[in-house]
């Protein structure tokens, strides 16, 4: 018998579901579908799950490339083994473009050709009393309360946030479970809700004691970061491959590709729209760009390098470093040096106003 709760499921699980590597994703989705009746639907999830779909399914369409073409040695070209490799080569290239054919119907058509999209827009259009739509009354107070948590800086959110997005699915979350009289079952991968170590995640301690006041002591607050897991406490059956292939997509950041974000930085246009550091600290691509931007690039002496690095907020990527130890792994002494380094531009005046100074002296 299934446990008395409900279920709310965070933007980036949905969107997993477009960055596996195979259907488990879907399959998950589906199996969630079963629980309909206990998910909790705000028009803020269905909004944010619209607004990046198309990122991460470009992001796919562009890491879908077909095969290198390897080179062959002269005196055995004509081999069965080399023509039998140059026909795999050109039928897995033939795959590549189909496949990349159907993302582009899915961007073009998603109703007609988005499998996933189909499946959460069933979800998001249910008419239940745990869905929030854009003609409920209830939004008003909803919105202002997520308005209040925003300026007191309550979680759930991360730091810097100017959106009141989480909190506003918070607070619907909380309205639910009150009105219910049912505990809560909150998968996430984010940090907006507590943290996970070695596969366990731990409820934000405000957020418990929340849960635990205005609902009730009697009520459970839960945190999973894999829906199968999830889906497993509301007796969902969900098969070992299932499980084995989301473990293997959790151990892949949630954050769009970091080709975009590495590209961005040799842009001097981002520096000069945005702070690249506040940038990257609301949106959560620190640990990410720890991992993959290669940091010693950024700590080349280049002049265009500096010009560049000395538009970026410094002192909040100081800051950060206290929130994730991660950041340990930067030089940012040397990045420090280099963005107070003069540019090629402002040593110029100075290197003309000593030969200046030379040619007054006497002779």
């Amino acid at each position: 018998m299934a446990l008395p709760n409900l279920l709310f499921i965070d933007t980036n699980i949905w969107l997993d579901c477009y960055r596996a590597r195979n259907d488990i994703g879907l399959q998950l989705l589906k199996r969630a579908e079963k629980v309909s009746e206990q998910i909790i639907i705000t028009y803020q999830l269905e909004s944010e799950f619209k607004k990046n779909r198309q990122t991460v399914i470009y992001e796919s369409w562009r890491e879908l490339k077909g095969p290198t073409t390897i080179s062959r040695p002269g005196i055995f070209a004509d081999a069965k083994a080399a023509l039998v490799m140059a026909r795999n080569l050109k039928e897995a290239e033939k795959r590549v473009k189909h496949l990349r054919a159907r993302l582009i119907k899915a961007l073009d058509n998603p109703a007609q050709h988005d499998p996933v999209y189909q499946v959460c827009q069933r979800l998001f259009q249910k008419t239940d009393d745990l869905t929030l739509t854009r003609d409920n009354p209830l939004r008003r107070r909803i919105r202002r309360a997520a308005y209040r948590r925003l300026l007191h800086g309550c979680p759930p959110g991360k730091r810097g946030d100017t959106s009141y997005g989480d909190a506003f699915n918070w607070e619907w979350m909380v309205h639910c479970a009150r009105e219910k009289k049912m505990g809560l079952v909150i998968v996430s991968r984010d940090s907006d809700y507590g943290v996970t170590i070695e596969d366990k995640a731990y409820v934000n301690d405000h957020l418990r004691h929340e849960f635990s006041d205005r609902v009730s002591r009697k009520r459970t607050l839960a945190l999973y970061p894999s829906l199968a897991n999830a889906l497993k406490s509301f007796d969902v059956p969900v098969s070992e491959k299932e499980e084995e292939a989301e473990k293997e997509l959790l151990s892949v950041p949630t954050v769009p590709s970091m080709a975009a974000i590495y590209g961005e930085t040799l842009d001097p246009n981002v520096y000069g729209k945005v702070p690249y550091a506040n940038r990257a600290f609301s949106q959560g691509f620190i640990n990410s760009l720890v991992d993959r931007i290669d940091w010693e690039a950024l700590n080349k002496a280049q002049a265009n390098w500096s010009a560049r690095l000395s538009q970026v907020d410094w002192e909040a990527l100081n800051n950060a470093q206290a929130n994730w130890k991660t950041l340990s792994q930067v030089d940012w002494e040397a990045l420090k040096k280099y963005s107070e380094k003069p540019t090629a531009a402002t040593e110029k005046p100075q290197t003309q106003k000593a030969t200046d100074e030379k040619k007054d002296e006497p002779k």
